[in-house]
């Protein structure tokens, strides 16, 4: 959601992605509570942290009853990855009282990696040992192919998944996000519920703020008649954008924007451009999976288990594709 540098660990040196970088938004300008029974498809990617426990980082859409969609930069920032579950269905973030679901196998697309510009720094020093840039081809924008998928251990039981858009949808008015992070900049903390509001096309007004073709994203947000900005803050990457049928047409992906109230456009995911990449990774994700499971675990590992008894760790298969 914001322009920043991000640092992750690429042992023994430290990466720090220097561009504007996505990260993770939430919704700001909640303009209604949720409906009954609203969007319980939206998934809270949770992961484990030895000082708080469970902790949402990201938003995901139920696509299969196994399946999940999100945004690449969600996995690739990320550590500790034997410990991610998805939350659905829950009432809120401190109940945990949803499906909550090993998540045993994640890809993503190749070519947003391969767009990424990053420094490797010295851990010690600090100091730049490599500068690495990422390709774009002619013709493409280095902003977009912000999309990846989650394999459930299991199947989500009675939550029916979302309708995705194709490139032939026609879109109709009233277009929504959904997010359970942040609800103001000034906040230190996720959102204990999934909140949503309402936003409008602005994919032309962004479209002049950058030199990248708009193929293959959406921007979007809504400043009302009050100067209230309706949009996305930290905590719900990879979160979902519908149109007013409630179709997925977006995943939540970057902002320029310094703070969460700013009136910029949050950028999405076109999820039309990617049908059929959703359709190809989802077989090589299943099949890769169904062969071989994520790397082993250390046996300290397979013997922690969180405040419940359930068991924090286990094994995980990470793969790409363009």
């Amino acid at each position: 959601m914001y322009k920043i540098i991000k640092v992750s660990i690429a042992s023994p040196l430290i990466a720090a992605l220097a561009f504007f970088s996505p990260s993770a938004s939430a919704v700001v300008g909640i303009d209604r509570p949720l409906h009954a029974g609203e969007a319980r498809w939206v998934g809270s990617l949770m992961g484990w942290n030895s000082e708080e426990g469970w902790s949402s980082f990201c938003t995901g859409s139920l696509i299969a009853p196994k399946i999940v969609l999100t945004a690449a930069h969600c996995l690739l920032y990320t550590d500790n990855q034997e410990s991610w579950k998805i939350n659905i269905g829950q009432s809120s973030q401190d109940a945990l009282d949803g499906q909550l679901i090993n998540v045993i196998g994640a890809i993503y697309h190749t070519k947003y990696e391969e767009k990424q510009s990053y420094d490797l720094l010295d851990p010690v020093t600090l100091e730049v040992i490599k500068s690495v840039r990422g390709y774009t081809a002619p013709g493409e924008s280095e902003l977009d192919s912000d999309i990846a998928l989650l394999l459930l251990e299991k199947a989500v039981v009675g939550i029916e998944p979302v309708k995705l858009a194709r490139q032939t949808t026609r879109l109709s008015t009233g277009w929504r996000v959904y997010g359970w992070g942040m609800t103001s900049s000034n906040e230190s903390a996720t959102s204990n519920y999934l909140n949503t509001t309402s936003v409008a096309d602005a994919t032309l007004e962004f479209s002049e703020m950058i030199t990248d073709p708009m193929d293959n994203m959406i921007a979007a947000y809504l400043e009302d008649d009050a100067g209230v900005v309706h949009s996305t803050c930290y905590g719900d990457s990879g979160g979902p954008l519908v149109d007013g049928k409630g179709i997925v047409i977006g995943i939540t992906s970057f902002s320029f924007a310094e703070t969460c109230e700013e009136a910029t456009p949050t950028v999405y995911t076109k999820v039309a451009s990617y049908r059929s990449w959703i359709y190809r990774a989802s077989a090589k994700l299943l099949r890769m999976v169904s062969e071989k499971q994520g790397p082993e675990l250390s046996i300290e590992r397979t013997l922690l288990k969180d405040k419940d008894g359930n068991a924090i760790y286990h094994r995980v298969q990470v793969i790409k594709i363009k």
